[in-house]
């Protein structure tokens, strides 16, 4: 994808960015329970749906995050294809109100990862990960987290091909939740 860039964006981007759908397509779960733990590139198996469905993130709304977190610490990445944002992640540091592994310093968090669907596939999530660990790294931070489901399959064939390592699997991570109550919550981590 060699007219794709990615750079640091600005909170004056984050409408551009919140127009960028953050829903997917179920056709498969991932079966967690098959892939190792701290292996690096493992491949991800899946088990088909019986019934496929879109799966939107109505509760991240970026244009609420300034609001809700001290944005000032956080790396806001969005890629460009010419002038148009295309796709964007938002990488967090340890701080208030940030979920971060118990008592862990040395971790930032991949907090949101979006492409449009016109450029999914192509190269602009890998470069955006990719961009997400050199600014953690240059913070100084050891490993980037990353959270998701999974019932998010292509995520996590995303992150296992970016050499992220499944860290753990959480049977009921969802359960305050009641309308993902059903996914299991996936940890994966990247060293840097």
């Amino acid at each position: 994808m060699a007219s794709v860039r990615v750079q640091e964006i600005t909170r004056g981007d984050l409408s551009a960015y919140a127009a960028i759908p953050n829903s997917f397509r179920v056709e498969s779960v991932v079966a967690a329970g098959e892939i190792p733990l701290h292996v690096p590139g493992p491949s991800v198996p899946e088990l088909p749906v019986a019934h496929p469905y879109e799966k939107q993130y109505a509760r991240e709304d970026p244009m609420t995050w300034a609001m809700r977190y001290p944005l000032a610490r956080w790396g806001l990445l969005g890629a460009f294809d010419g002038e148009a944002l295309v796709g964007g992640a938002a990488v967090v540091t340890p701080q208030e109100g940030m979920v971060v592994p118990a008592g862990r310093t040395d971790v930032a968090v991949l907090w949101d990862l979006r492409v449009k669907p016109s450029h999914r596939g192509l190269g602009a999530g890998r470069m955006l990960i990719a961009e997400a660990a050199v600014w953690a790294r240059e913070r100084g931070f050891a490993t980037l987290g990353i959270e998701t489901q999974d019932v998010n399959a292509p995520a996590c064939r995303l992150y296992a091909a970016c050499g992220c390592r499944l860290a753990r699997v959480v049977d009921d991570g969802y359960a305050g939740a009641p309308d993902v109550a059903h996914e299991k919550l996936l940890v994966w981590h990247l060293p840097l």
